[in-house]
């Protein structure tokens, strides 16, 4: 084996888990996709790259096996390139260009379409500390879980809507927010109980 080819078996082995060690292909051999409809500003990039760092490859990028076109995971295979690393793992599809082209925006739309369960959220930083997660800053943690009260609403009303537990409602005026969680099924009454005491301030239910 070749310097060259020692030192490229190295990297895979300093960031690949041994399970996805035999699908490493070379970053120097995938293509951007041209349509590729996803942006990556800086801030996603440097988070992806300090995941990358702190967590190594987990998960695999999709890559088009005719010509080696990245179909999902461009953000990862930057990162990667701007780290110095050499190899990612892989999986090589071949199949017709639009259903390549329909799943990466399908990948990408599906993963926004989630939205936080606050509570449990809440409960996982308090356990592993914001310091540990790439991707977020303290100010948008607080943002998140926090849930001030709008002005002089009524307190009793406010504090029974939070108790009830599981459903996240959110209830804004010019001043303040002040998010609620309640039983899905009890979502209607909720909404118009927690309306009922904002609306004298001007406030409206999101």
């Amino acid at each position: 084996m070749t310097r060259k080819a020692k030192k490229k078996v190295a990297e895979v082995d300093m960031h690949m888990p041994p399970q996805l060690q035999p699908l490493a292909v070379a970053i120097e051999t995938l293509k951007p996709d041209p349509m590729n409809a996803r942006a990556h500003d800086r801030r996603n990039l440097d988070a992806v790259k300090q995941s990358l760092q702190q967590f190594g490859w987990r998960n695999l990028i999709v890559v088009q096996a005719s010509d080696m076109t990245i179909v999902a995971g461009h953000a990862r295979v930057q990162a990667a390139r701007e780290l110095g690393w050499t190899h990612v793992p892989a999986l090589l599809v071949s199949e017709e260009r639009a259903k390549s082209i329909a799943f990466a925006i399908a990948d990408n739309r599906t993963a926004e379409l989630a939205t936080w369960d606050l509570d449990n959220l809440s409960e996982a930083l308090a356990l592993v500390g914001i310091d540990d997660v790439p991707g977020f800053t303290a100010a948008e943690i607080e943002s998140m879980l926090a849930t001030p009260l709008l002005g002089s609403a009524d307190e009793t009303t406010v504090q029974s809507l939070n108790d009830q537990g599981q459903k996240s409602m959110v209830a804004r005026n010019s001043t303040a927010v002040l998010r609620v969680q309640v039983p899905r099924t009890k979502e209607t009454e909720a909404r118009a109980a927690l309306q009922a005491a904002v609306a004298a301030l001007g406030g409206t239910v999101l």
